[in-house]
């Protein structure tokens, strides 16, 4: 008999399947159709590595399907099947009635490879189960135990049927063949995913009764999203998502260790401190990395750190030792920017060309094509530079704290006089220092995350942009929609985003106007429970509807924390 349910609820079209740990994630294209197993571990696009789906006399079964943290179910006019995660890197199917039939996957949802699904030769039988070890992508292998039922390979598929009351199949991926099968116990392993569902649930702070089920999809994202350490993840680290963006990028984290820190400081602590440990010599961190040994170094991402920092400090104090290590390494990271990326020698650096090392890759600001030097990076900075005072004053090294502070209030002028240009902030090509007099884009209006360190004029009158231009029914817009360039699906040039939304949120609660911050708190997360229904990679900011990647970690942990600080 199936065990009674959890009340958390998970819809795995907006969602992931997948636990604590796991290198698998189980997702579908609706609530009736296959299944889509993800491999973690490889990068994205080679990620996708087979498809699961139930058929009944060779047809395909239409099923309805639900899922909790702990298991997957669907059901059908021929039988129930149920999906869980096994490990850090399997997962089983229990069956008592459908057939299930396993297809390699393309880089593509839903394409087929243009070859058969091969067989590399029969490990071993033992009694009627026979395990097959199938090459699914490059160097990982698909092990199939076939626990229960019979197995026969098609032209194009791995077909198991129920023998006698069932079939029951361990699939584990991964670069390396297992010689051992673990216990497969159904009720007792679903049960015990359950209770480490419900151990992770109960440190999860309260929030509104009208956001319960959206706070308990968060955490769940934020549950699911975690890989254990291993090769160059220090420790359990949280991956943007686990469907496509499969790893971990060098600001994302911030909102990660943000999103987690009322409920698990520690752990918040190491999502935060995560790139640190890649750093370079030059103090540059990577762009992207996953275990065991993936980094990518071609651009970075913006000094969101000394924000995420004075956030942190707010919830808990971090120890001494950890402060002691960290410092230095701050002080790094902020004085690459001014090393290596102030090419015009102004004492204003600049992001590249393209604007990816901005997070807001595509920017309309990047469209001169040039490098810019813009009021953002600056504002960062300032921000860095007033964490870096605060570390050093707790360290006791009073001298270096008060030449941060000194530090940073050369640069809020600097900001001033280099990006303020008819009432508005505006970004200036490196070298020429020529402009655009009237952006179209959000960016520009990034420096609100001062807040109070803002002139007051100033900040006055980016916030009537803001309201002006950008505030729609369900968040801030990234580009004005008004304008020519504004698409509702188009990364940065239209869509609303969750960094950039809780940045300047938490600049308008700093800076005086805390009754819009807490009303742009309010819209996003009702965007979530009303339109969107899930935590997406952006969303479209007329009809608030999810864009791109499926549970996102970021979405995911915003909106957590403007339930938290905002609308409690």
């Amino acid at each position: 008999m199936t065990k009674t349910m959890l009340k958390t609820r998970i819809d795995i079209t907006k969602t992931p399947f997948s636990k604590y740990g796991s290198w698998i994630s189980i997702t579908s294209p609706s609530n009736i159709g296959p299944l889509k197993i993800t491999n973690v571990r490889q990068i994205f696009g080679n990620d996708q590595a087979m498809m699961l789906e139930f058929t009944s006399n060779g047809q395909h079964l239409s099923h309805s399907m639900e899922a909790t943290p702990a298991v997957l179910t669907a059901r059908s006019y021929a039988g129930e099947v149920r999906v869980y995660i096994k490990g850090n890197d399997g997962f089983v199917v229990e069956s008592t009635g459908p057939d299930l039939v396993f297809r390699a996957l393309d880089s593509k949802w839903g394409k087929r490879k243009p070859r058969t699904l091969p067989e590399i030769p029969i490990i071993k039988e033992q009694s009627n189960d026979t395990r097959k070890v199938v090459d699914i992508r490059f160097e990982s292998f698909a092990i199939f135990d076939v626990l229960q039922g019979k197995a026969a390979e098609h032209t194009d598929n791995l077909t198991i049927s129920p023998d006698g009351e069932k079939a029951l199949v361990l699939v584990r991926i991964g670069k390396t063949i297992p010689q051992e099968t673990p216990k497969v116990d159904v009720d007792a392993d679903i049960e015990a995913a359950e209770q480490e569902w419900n151990k992770f649930l109960a440190k999860m702070p309260p929030v509104p009764a009208e956001y319960r089920a959206e706070a308990e999809a968060a955490w769940h994202v934020i549950w699911c999203s975690f890989v254990y350490a291993e090769g160059n993840l220090t420790h359990d680290t949280m991956f943007v998502n686990k469907d496509y963006m499969t790893a971990v990028w060098s600001w994302d984290h911030c909102f990660h260790a943000l999103g987690i820190a009322r409920g698990d400081f520690k752990a918040a602590v190491e999502q935060f401190l995560a790139p640190f440990y890649r750093q370079d010599e030059t103090g540059k961190m990577p762009d992207m990395w996953k275990a065991p040994d993936i980094e990518f170094w071609g651009i970075t991402k913006p000094p969101v750190h000394g924000w995420t920092l004075l956030k942190l400090m707010e919830i808990q104090e971090l120890d001494r030792s950890t402060l002691e290590w960290f410092y230095p390494k701050l002080v790094k990271w902020t004085d690459y920017w001014f090393n290596e990326r102030d090419e015009d020698g102004d004492g204003v650096p600049n992001y590249t060309e393209d604007g990816c090392d901005s997070g807001m890759d595509n920017s309309t600001v990047f469209d001169v094509g040039a490098k810019l030097e813009t009021p953002d990076l600056s504002s960062y900075l300032v921000l860095q530079m007033r964490a870096l005072a605060m570390v050093a004053r707790k360290l006791g090294k009073e001298e270096e704290a008060a030449a941060w502070d000194a530090r940073a209030e050369k640069q809020l002028s600097t900001l001033y006089e280099h990006f303020w240009k008819n009432d508005r902030f505006v970004c200036v090509t490196t070298g020429t220092h020529e402009y655009d007099p009237e952006p179209t884009a959000q960016l520009p209006l990034m420096p609100i995350m001062l807040g109070s360190e803002l002139d007051k004029d100033k900040f006055d009158k980016c916030v009537a942009e803001l309201e002006s231009r950008f505030l729609t029914d369900y968040g801030i817009a990234s580009e004005d929609p008004k304008s020519k360039k504004y698409e509702a699906d188009s990364y940065w040039r239209g869509p609303i985003w969750a960094p950039a939304t809780i940045l300047i949120a938490d600049g308008l609660k700093r800076g005086g106007r805390e009754d819009l911050a807490k009303e742009i708190a309010r819209r996003y997360c009702d965007m979530i429970k009303y339109q969107a229904g899930g935590y997406y990679e952006n969303f479209d900011p007329k009809y608030g509807e999810g864009n791109r990647a499926i549970g996102f970690s970021w979405s995911a942990a915003v909106a957590l924390i403007f339930m938290w600080e905002y609308l409690m």
